[in-house]
């Protein structure tokens, strides 16, 4: 009997041993992985498509730990996301092999059966949701880091899976998958052809690039140029080939749209070692249309707005204007909204300096400085008028074109700095313009105070009358 009785009690433990196993289910899996050390046979592909996500649900917690000395989105991916986007930098050269993603963190997925295809539309989207979330974010900082890579077709990104384990739970019946690695693979835009064509594009824009030279001695000229550059050259088309990089300013016809605007002046700026990064957004999800501009960080530590878009009049004799160049948030925000919402990827952008850069000259100290800049042919009526602009006691070691005082916003006549705002500032602007030291393009009858065709003296007097006298 005692015999019986312990047989009894030996097997209740067992029992109650194997059904509290089964509630821990990676201890399970470690069983059935010892078991069967071998991967399953399951062999699926799926494009990697934007639209599937559709729920945050399967989305992975992201790091967004923005580094404020950082530029590259790629610090704000989670581990596996990470390795994703360093397996896809192969594409920086263009190959249509399949490269291979191989995950830190392995990809954990429970189902009840591991034939997808009788899987419901709403588990298979699950599934590829939770795929997706683990590399698209990659793809999508890796696009935005690198405008280099601008022959992919981002729309026909295959993926298959290559490592998958499975186990099941001999209670509830509930496969367990895991996914420790996968394939990617590239296709090529239409406008490329092949891999042959997207590496001669390749070629043209490496060669381009170096041999591009941003005039200028500071970083302030060297980013001034640039977006004057791309503005004057391209012109906004968005049936152009290569519309949408940088391939676009340097290839023929010269036209793009907001996307080979921004990644043209990102990678310009990257030439120079100069912090800046893509800004997707003003999204209307309705009409599945956005826009895309740029940040740049400044050698005051801080972050401005650049649009070298809608700074793009296309126009032939007044090509470039600066309504939207180093604005701060205060003036930038007003039209531009980055995206944060998952239509791309919810990344944390630099916060703006609220104040529209300022541009200051370092010089040395000196004494008096006295500059005379005579202004001749200025005619009214039968007479010539010849003017001396003196201007004295320039001796701080820093000169910053700023000063506070009272504004005037309803008539824009005389917005020098194009900040949206009528104030010293403006005097400031054009003080330096008929100096020689800020030769900005001016726009009539917009900057011609007097209407008579030319920015000279005249229009800085009656300037001075409008901001003092508040006329």
């Amino acid at each position: 009997m005692k015999k019986y009785f312990k047989a009894l009690i030996t097997m209740c433990v067992f029992v109650f041993s194997l059904i509290n196993s089964t509630l821990n289910v990676n201890a399970l899996d470690e069983i059935f992985y010892t078991l069967s050390n071998s991967e399953t046979e399951i062999d699926q592909s799926e494009i990697l498509r934007d639209d599937l996500i559709i729920s945050t649900e399967y989305l992975p917690d992201l790091s967004y730990a923005y580094n404020k000395n950082s530029f590259k989105y790629y610090d704000q991916l989670n581990d596996n996301n990470k390795s994703a986007y360093d397996s896809m930098k192969t594409w920086l050269n263009p190959t249509t092999e399949e490269i291979t993603v191989t995950f830190p963190d392995i990809l954990s997925y429970q189902t009840d059966s591991l034939d997808m295809g009788n899987w419901s539309e709403e588990e298979y989207n699950n599934f590829w949701n939770y795929v997706f979330g683990n590399i698209r974010f990659g793809k999508d900082a890796l696009m935005f880091d690198y405008p280099e890579i601008f022959w992919i077709d981002e729309s026909q990104i295959e993926i298959t899976l290559s490592s998958v384990r499975t186990s099941r739970n001999i209670l509830t019946g509930v496969y367990t998958m895991k996914i420790s690695e996968l394939k990617l693979k590239g296709g090529v835009k239409e406008e490329y052809t092949d891999i042959a064509g997207a590496e001669k594009y390749q070629s043209l824009l490496e060669s381009s690039v170096e041999s591009f030279e941003a005039e200028g001695s500071d970083i302030y000229h060297k980013v001034k140029y640039i977006h004057d550059y791309i503005a004057d050259k391209v012109s906004y088309n968005m049936d152009a080939p290569y519309n949408d990089s940088a391939v676009g300013l340097f290839c023929e016809p010269y036209e793009i749209v907001c996307e080979g605007y921004s990644k043209a002046f990102k990678l310009l700026c990257d030439k120079y070692e100069i912090p800046c990064i893509v800004v997707p957004g003003n999204i209307d999800i309705e009409n599945n249309i956005g826009h895309m501009w740029n940040y740049v960080k400044m050698e005051d530590g801080e972050w401005y707005g650049v649009d070298c878009t809608w700074d793009d009049t296309d126009s032939s004799s007044n090509p470039v204007r600066y309504n939207y160049f180093l604005k701060g948030s205060e003036s930038f925000n007003l039209n531009h909204t980055h995206d944060t919402e998952y239509y791309t990827t919810a990344f944390t952008y630099p916060e703006l300096c609220a104040e529209n850069y300022i541009y200051s000259v370092s010089q040395p100290v000196t004494n008096t400085v006295t500059t005379d800049i005579i202004i001749t042919s200025v005619s009214t009526e039968n007479t010539t008028v010849t003017t001396d602009i003196v201007i004295t006691n320039v001796s701080a070691t820093e000169t910053t074109f700023y000063t506070e005082t009272t504004e005037i916003t309803t008539d824009l006549k005389g917005d020098y700095n194009t900040d949206g705002k009528i104030n010293s500032a403006d005097l400031v602007a054009l003080r330096s313009f008929l100096l020689g030291l800020n030769p900005v393009d001016m726009e009539f009858p917009d900057d011609d105070m007097n209407e008579d065709n030319i920015i000279n003296i005249f229009d800085y007097i009656i300037l001075s009358r409008k901001i003092l006298g508040g006329i």
